[in-house]
């Protein structure tokens, strides 16, 4: 933003005087350590112009510049998105939706669909996966290939797509360093896309740097993978276990031929556990079709897979045989929907969301399920009062 009058006089009293102190050379190096520590420097100020009656604050168009370039773009104003701000048109809800689709219409509008796609999907915890390298020796050599392949995919629906093509779309991006994970005989390192077997693959959920993300030590884990939907596509966070819980799953005895499921219901039966894994297990059995780095199988320990679940939305029980049908029941579930708009509105504005926010929400949501949903709803929220408009204390 242009300095004001006054901000202008003081930085330049400021070098006038730490040069007259020090010379130029040491005065200016002093000047611009304190240039670069201001706080309008460091911050992305939003204070906004006089509170209204309903005590919120309308931000000015150099700010929403910034709010829009860093939301789509996740650098400062170019020169054309400047001169709107400063010629007035950022002013208007016209002029402000020009600005943003213009800003989503450019490459790099997909460096915040990646962003979003990190922090709501948690990928990268995958760095961090540690497995058994005796079990799976390939993790080394994978890890980065399948975090960017699911990056690719999320990146290219929110540019495109829909809630519907997110939850369902069989096809995802594969190169030969991964192509083993998903059974495809893909050569060479150049990325390609891929239509995978729609009875193992639909969307996001069943991408293997997803599967492979809520994986640890000897294997997949169907409790993080179920307290994952609870939380990021139903909004329904899981508590942490009391204190006094032992959290730990016991490792099966040695000899003892038993699939993950069947441990994990053989643990978790008594009073203390079943509270809450009754509600997570039958959601995360979904996936026992996927091993820790996402490869599709139908035994588990030399034992039939058995991914049959339910899902407990509202006052209804959602029944399903596997990951794919799980992300069917859950496209058709306006909870989801609902809740995906809510992590988007939430990311772009970068706070919780209130009583207030309800309406903007809902219409988002809405939106999500049309073609080109992601989009829409993007736009929806840049015209929107929650986009103009901040609380006067947060």
């Amino acid at each position: 933003r242009p300095l004001a009058d006054d901000e202008r006089q003081r930085l330049e009293n400021f070098a006038t005087s730490s040069v007259g102190d020090f010379g130029f050379e040491p005065g200016m190096r002093l000047f611009l350590r304190g240039l670069l520590q201001s706080p309008h420097f460091l911050y992305r100020p939003e204070l906004g112009a006089e509170a209204n009656e309903q005590g919120l604050k309308r931000l000015t168009a150099f700010e929403l510049a910034s709010r829009l370039s860093y939301l789509f773009l996740q650098t400062m104003p170019d020169d054309a998105l400047s001169e709107a701000a400063r010629s007035g048109k950022l002013d208007t809800d016209n002029g402000l939706l020009e600005e943003a689709k213009r800003l989503l219409a450019s490459e790099g509008s997909r460096a915040a669909a990646r962003d979003f796609g990190v922090q709501w999907l948690g990928l990268d915890k995958l760095d961090g996966v540690d497995l058994d390298t005796r079990a799976f020796p390939e993790l080394s050599m994978v890890r980065d290939g399948l975090k960017e392949s699911t990056l690719r995919f999320v990146e290219d629906q929110l540019v495109s797509g829909d809630l519907r093509s997110l939850l369902l779309s069989p096809r995802m991006a594969v190169n030969e360093t991964i192509a083993s994970v998903y059974a495809t005989d893909v050569q060479g390192s150049d990325w390609q896309w891929v239509a995978l077997d729609e009875t193992q693959r639909a969307g996001v959920l069943t991408s293997a740097g997803f599967l492979a993300s809520t994986s640890h030590g000897l294997g997949h884990s169907p409790i993080l993978r179920g307290t994952f939907i609870l939380d990021r596509f139903l909004c329904s966070p899981v508590a942490s276990p009391p204190p006094e819980v032992n959290a730990a799953i016991p490792e099966p005895k040695a000899g003892e031929a038993r699939t993950m499921r069947e441990h994990i219901e053989n643990t978790h039966g008594t009073a203390e556990c079943a509270s809450c894994h009754a509600t997570i297990d039958p959601i995360g059995f979904a996936f026992e079709n996927y091993d820790a780095l996402g490869r599709y199988r139908t035994l588990d320990n030399g034992l039939p897979v058995d991914a049959t679940g339910k899902l407990e939305v509202e006052d209804k029980t959602v029944t399903f045989d596997g990951a794919v049908e799980l992300s069917k029941a859950l496209e058709a579930q306006p909870e989801v929907a609902r809740c995906v708009a809510t992590q988007w509105f939430r990311f772009a504005l970068g706070r919780q969301d209130n009583d207030a926010d309800s309406c903007r929400i809902d219409d988002m949501a809405a939106r999500l399920k049309r073609e080109a949903g992601f989009q829409d709803a993007m736009l929806s929220l840049v015209a929107s009062p929650s986009f103009r408009l901040r609380p006067q204390s947060l």
